[in-house]
């Protein structure tokens, strides 16, 4: 992708925006996918409790930064008492890849501002910034596998907690999860590329939005394809929001009903599984090759 197809502004550190970029086209380049075109992008840095977080409004978005990451110096004092605490940290450049890769899959799905299921978000994200260091997608692979089993050892509630399908990930759960769900998400959409390539993962991204659209300014619904199992079910949920039988604010607990639905039936429909016992044994079978 040129210059020009990526809009990303940053005034107070603008030569992150060159390193980013790069490390975007190598990520897309080694997964063989068509880098996306992004919505237009500001980074800004502020005192926020996270790392980095993104911010969507109608005409864009904004990707907020922990302010110590506002110059070049605060950064390498930063990365430093990250790295005292025992936290490791990639540094800001593979921060905002994770970040601008959530953005990014707007585009490759077809469902701007709206992100899949937050496993495979999470998931998907944490691709691109393990792809954009990895040598190749060999590498990439192995990488994931090696932390999902550990993981599995570590985290253990938490990794059974990300394949209950039926009950899928939710945002508010995220700080019980340490980042785990990222972890597991990415190994699960490495496993159905290399089932059925690219198409298959992106396809299984694009078949498991979470319930309603991100969208900072007001509440919008999913917009769905036609094609998709429960798009029935969904626009009658929309329609008794739109006539006052359900209100804005209860809607995304009754569409949690659908999401759980819908996620099981994309996972399935692009595993070719027949059910999600046989689902979660062949993911890890996956994730146990090459098991030292």
């Amino acid at each position: 992708m040129v210059a020009s197809q990526r809009p990303i502004k940053c005034e107070e550190r603008p030569e992150l925006v060159s390193a980013v970029s790069q490390k975007l086209g190598h990520a897309y380049k080694l997964l063989g996918i068509p880098e996306p075109k992004l919505l237009p992008v500001s980074i800004d840095f502020e005192e926020i409790p996270y790392l980095a977080k993104v911010d969507v409004t109608k005409i864009g978005v904004r990707v907020a930064c922990d302010e110590r990451f506002r110059t070049k110096e605060q950064e390498d004092t930063a990365l430093v008492e990250f790295r005292l605490e025992g936290n490791n940290f990639p540094g800001t450049e593979i921060v905002l890849a994770h970040e601008l890769a959530h953005i990014g899959l707007w585009a490759l799905t077809g469902q701007e501002r709206q992100p899949p299921t937050r496993l495979f978000d999470e998931g998907f994200a944490n691709i691109i910034e393990n792809a954009a260091e990895a040598e190749d997608i060999e590498d990439l692979e192995l990488r994931a596998r090696e932390e999902t089993r550990e993981m599995m050892a570590s985290h253990p509630d938490a990794y059974a907690r990300c394949l209950e399908i039926d009950r899928p990930v939710t945002q508010t759960e995220a700080p019980q999860l340490n980042g785990v769900d990222a972890v597991v998400g990415r190994a699960f959409l490495l496993w159905a590329r290399q089932k059925g390539g690219n198409q298959a993962m992106i396809d299984l991204l694009s078949h498991s939005p979470s319930a309603t659209k991100r969208n900072d300014e007001e509440f919008e619904p999913v917009a769905l394809k036609d094609e998709w199992a429960n798009n029935e079910e969904y626009n009658e949920l929309v329609e008794k929001m739109i006539s006052g039988e359900i209100q804005p604010e209860d809607f995304p607990q009754e569409a949690y009903e659908w999401e759980r639905k819908q996620l099981k039936w994309a996972i399935l429909k692009i595993t070719g599984a027949g059910n999600m016992d046989e689902v979660k044994r062949k993911f890890s079978e996956w994730v146990e090759e090459g098991r030292k």
